[in-house]
């Protein structure tokens, strides 16, 4: 019983398939350094780093990351042109002390932080 945590975190970290995570990594050289489409750029990996916890079912820090409307519905969180007051942006940074996505979750990449800010700079429209 004592080798129950131990078994459980070996079993948490082998157990889970990465391959989606992979993936979203991989297509960050498809990721224009302006343009940023929404649909195209953002929601992939937003969808699968997110909202896992951000959903509707689970809406962790009261948000849901499912739709743009869902993520797009508070000024606080996406503040159109303005990324240095979106919370969201601001959450990405490492330095920030409520980091996303948290510990022991993959972060998103360079590459995908500068799209949210990007995205966010041109205006965060649905697109």
């Amino acid at each position: 019983m004592k080798y129950f945590p131990l078994i459980f975190i070996l079993f948490l970290f082998y157990g889970c398939d990465d391959t989606k995570l992979t993936d979203i990594d991989e297509q960050d050289k498809l990721i224009p350094d302006s343009n940023i489409s929404f649909n195209k750029h953002i929601y992939p990996f937003i969808n699968i780093k997110c909202s896992q916890c951000h959903n509707d079912n689970q809406i962790a820090g009261s948000l849901s990351f499912t739709t743009y409307q869902k993520i797009t519905a508070n000024y606080r969180i996406v503040y159109p042109y303005n990324p240095s007051a979106s919370r969201f942006y601001q959450v990405l940074n490492p330095y920030d002390t409520k980091y996303m996505p948290p510990f022991p979750n993959p972060p998103l990449t360079e590459k995908q932080r500068k799209a949210v800010y990007q995205w966010i700079k041109e205006g965060a429209k649905n697109n």
